[in-house]
């Protein structure tokens, strides 16, 4: 009952937020068997037994990764530059099907500037970068590792990815970019959009969700809060 309660709320919550212009009014284009794991959503039906994961962004927060490797026997390719998460990532145990990174997935091969968060207390982060830069933290910028996902996917010999998932803090918009214009073949993306960020905007989101629509991509799940999106290549 508590769940239920929760849930209600942020869908509230969210509506509210769409009337005064600060969400975007979407809604889930197809209907199939889905699998919950916290704010993430899968469609079971498309992810057979070894699939391919790509994860983009963890933090310090693996749980979804390891539950697709327990309940699909997945194979997991985590990425994330940031300098917190690598040494996280140095002393956690994972099997051999998790697979780290310390890069970051973007626009082009090299660095970029990334930049610590400000909460809304403005207290800033020191597990959540982005490239978004703010005057409180113009003088935290760090340089980090990134590099095209085309690109990696060259280096590590795949042709295609099963189930992507990105929780990259505003990046997901220049990777969805290169998936739609290099026809990269991926069939199933999760994405957390960034949209409620007024550097980023409702239009931007909308923007990404067309251009994945016109690849035959279509949104069947989003979470109660607006950010988390699942897509299935239809």
């Amino acid at each position: 009952m508590q769940i239920f309660r929760t849930r209600a709320f942020r869908r509230a919550k969210r509506t509210l937020k769409q009337l005064v212009g600060r969400d975007v009014w979407t809604s889930p284009q197809l209907r199939c068997k889905t699998l919950r794991f916290g704010d993430w959503c899968v469609c079971p039906d498309a992810l057979d037994r070894g699939a391919r994961v790509y994860s983009l962004g963890v933090e310090e927060a693996i749980a979804f990764d390891l539950a697709l490797i327990e309940r699909f026997g997945a194979d997991v390719f985590a990425f994330d530059p940031t300098p917190n998460t690598v040494e996280w990532m140095s002393r956690t145990a994972v099997p051999d099907s998790f697979r780290f990174y310390p890069v970051g997935v973007s626009s082009a091969n090299g660095t970029a500037r990334f930049y610590p968060r400000v909460d809304r207390h403005g207290a800033i982060s020191r597990k959540t970068f982005t490239t978004v830069c703010e005057d409180a933290t113009r003088d935290h910028g760090i340089d980090v590792a990134m590099k095209r996902l085309d690109s990696i996917m060259a280096e590590l010999g795949h042709d295609r990815i099963d189930l992507l998932k990105m929780d990259i803090e505003g990046c997901e918009y220049a990777v969805i970019d290169q998936l739609v214009e290099n026809r990269i073949p991926v069939r199933q993306l999760l994405v957390e959009f960034h949209h409620r960020w007024k550097s980023i905007g409702g239009r931007r989101t909308l923007d990404a969700i067309a251009r994945l629509n016109s690849m035959g991509y279509r949104i069947f799940f989003i979470s109660e809060t607006g950010r988390e999106y699942s897509f299935l290549k239809v």
